[in-house]
């Protein structure tokens, strides 16, 4: 009762914070999220969790999604989500969690030298290898923290496109990571427990956060969403040495 209490509280934080940061808020629950549950039952839990609130949340802003660019994310996703669901129950990639971070502080640190320029000239087809990345990360790690952000920053995509986009891409990618977790591994009914208190949690996280996101400008958007862009960045190279250092 007590874990399920918790994680309704963390996903409503997490939601929260992501729908202001367009995304990156799942990666700061999992310390702790972590440490109440363990890994192997709380990454299929944040799966879960995650493939609710963004039902909503893909619900909130439908009329806000950039539909040419899900042309290409889609087919990442689905691939990365299954593939990164078979590897979590065979092996694990700890190279590819440091290179993916060291991509996301390259952009920051561009980013803040000039702030008023695209970091990297962006073209829609980035967006398959990029989210096949994701997918297959997300998979593994549990969350990858904003690390499409970048793509979708230096494209011509509003704060909301951004966020409604975002949410039609993550909502296909759990869909697959469920039933690539309930065909890989035991999917037990804590897990359900579990996943249905994350997300609905979430629910309240997403409803709050659209509202507040209304009264912000789109400078500070991109200051907010780069800053969360960092936090992911520096979480996934502290995850990196703290499990794989030994």
């Amino acid at each position: 009762m007590l874990n399920s209490i918790s994680l309704f509280m963390l996903g409503f934080f997490a939601w929260l914070t992501s729908t202001l940061a367009a995304g990156g808020g799942a990666i700061l629950i999992i310390p702790p999220a972590t440490c109440m549950l363990g890994p192997t039952l709380f990454i299929p839990t944040l799966s879960l969790g995650s493939l609710i609130a963004n039902i909503q949340r893909a619900f909130l802003f439908k009329k806000q999604i950039h539909w040419p660019s899900l042309f290409f994310i889609l087919p990442g996703v689905i691939l990365g989500a299954l593939l990164g669901t078979f590897l979590f129950s065979k092996i694990k990639a700890p190279w590819l969690t440091l290179l993916v971070a060291i991509f996301l502080l390259t952009h920051v640190f561009k980013s803040y030298r000039r702030p008023e320029k695209k970091t990297f000239k962006m073209r829609s087809y980035f967006f398959l290898p990029a989210s096949f990345i994701t997918a297959l990360l997300s998979s593994i790690a549990g969350a990858t923290g904003p690390v499409m952000n970048p793509f979708y920053l230096n494209s011509n995509i509003t704060k909301e496109e951004m966020i409604g986009t975002k949410a039609i891409a993550s909502l296909i990618m759990q869909v697959f990571k469920v039933i690539g977790y309930i065909s890989f591994i035991e999917f037990t009914s804590q897990i359900w427990i579990y996943g249905l208190s994350l997300g609905i949690g979430a629910i309240f996280g997403n409803i709050i956060g659209k509202k507040l996101l209304e009264r912000i400008s789109l400078k500070r958007f991109r200051s907010i969403v780069n800053s969360f862009i960092l936090i992911g960045a520096l979480g996934l190279i502290f995850k990196y040495f703290t499990t794989y250092s030994s």
